[in-house]
């Protein structure tokens, strides 16, 4: 019989904004005074200087004892740009430090959220200053809406057992409620005014119990942010946005799978036009995920840039198991950048 030969296939994937820890960024800085760096980092600041972004990958030890700055780094028009720098940073140390270019040989890429426009930084679409100056303004935009409505929101994380995905999605559906991200089919995101969502948890908790659905405990994770991303109410500023999202207008370098329907992008124009429309609709990461599901012969290296994003594909997969989709699993590593995985 002939030998079946295994194609691999990379993968890298940006996150979305979380909670940056002294951890992360540490190790950022233990290669802060390479020149390449350096030089990015002066950029970073003469590109937005009233961020001063390069203090928290120069001296991170400043977020892990000061309770004003760990305050102002949770605001999303800080959060947005530098996830985009910590991203390029790790990008260049390693093409500095070991001579790798993880975009030279990959395949897909796949961001989650402002991770998209972090795709098209790394692939030179957006240039560097211009997509850090797209995330905060992008930022600045969305801490406008939240001030102009004058309400509190908030984003919830749900847990849940995968086999109850379809059953989580009509209750939500019929409770009105808005999911702002479909992560994996144990988990979703969901994004609103806070106080309506914390009813909409204890309403679903009762329907769940109502219905004698034993088998499924919903866990209610508060995300502690307060911009309702991917929600309708964002939606005023995507006029904007699509003035300040500048591309190079050309075939992407490595094909972006789309948030906005899970279907693989080649042309920049219509990848940009596809994550302004995204802003008040849902994330479909787990469509994004479903393209490597039953491809014999191939194996997948996802690449991280981040953990969280690591954390969903382990869990998206892992879920296959419940759902008795076990033979559809694919051959797959998933590696973290800044690890001992690259």
């Amino acid at each position: 019989m002939p030998t079946l030969t295994t194609s691999m296939k990379r993968i890298l994937v940006c996150p979305g904004q979380g909670k940056f820890d002294f951890k992360t960024l540490a190790a950022l800085s233990k290669n802060s005074t390479l020149k390449p760096i350096e030089e990015l980092l002066e950029r970073a600041d003469e590109t937005i200087p009233q961020l001063r972004l390069s203090q928290y990958i120069r001296q991170p030890e400043i977020i892990a004892h000061d309770s004003v700055v760990q305050n102002h780094l949770q605001q999303t028009h800080v959060q947005q740009p530098l996830l985009i720098l910590t991203s390029y940073l790790e990008n260049e140390i390693l093409k500095v430090n070991q001579g790798i270019d993880l975009l030279e040989n990959a395949d897909y890429m796949i961001g989650h959220s402002l991770g998209e426009i972090t795709c098209l930084v790394l692939q030179g679409i957006i240039p560097f200053e211009r997509g850090l100056q797209v995330a905060y303004q992008r930022g600045k935009l969305m801490e406008s809406i939240v001030k102009k409505e004058g309400e509190e929101f908030g984003m919830y994380a749900l847990l849940f057992q995968p086999t109850y995905y379809e059953y989580m999605k009509r209750i939500l559906k019929e409770l009105d409620v808005n999911i702002a991200n479909y992560n994996t089919y144990s988990q979703v995101v969901i994004s609103g005014v806070k106080s309506q969502l914390e009813s909409n948890i204890e309403e679903l908790q009762k329907i769940i119990v109502s219905d004698k659905v034993w088998k499924t405990r919903v866990k209610a994770i508060d995300l502690n942010v307060h911009i309702p991303f991917h929600h309708p109410v964002l939606e005023p500023i995507e006029k904007s946005l699509t003035d300040i999202i500048l591309g190079n207008c050309s075939e992407l370098k490595v094909p972006v799978i789309s948030n906005y329907d899970g279907e693989i992008e080649v042309e920049a124009a219509k990848q940009i036009k596809k994550i302004i429309q995204v802003t008040s609709k849902p994330v479909y990461f787990s469509k994004c995920l479903e393209h490597f599901v039953k491809r014999e012969n191939t194996t997948y290296e996802f690449v991280h840039y981040g953990s969280a994003t690591q954390g969903l594909v382990k869990r998206f997969y892992a879920d296959f198991e419940k759902l008795g989709r076990h033979a559809e699993r694919p051959n797959f590593t998933n590696k973290l950048i800044g690890t001992n995985d690259i």
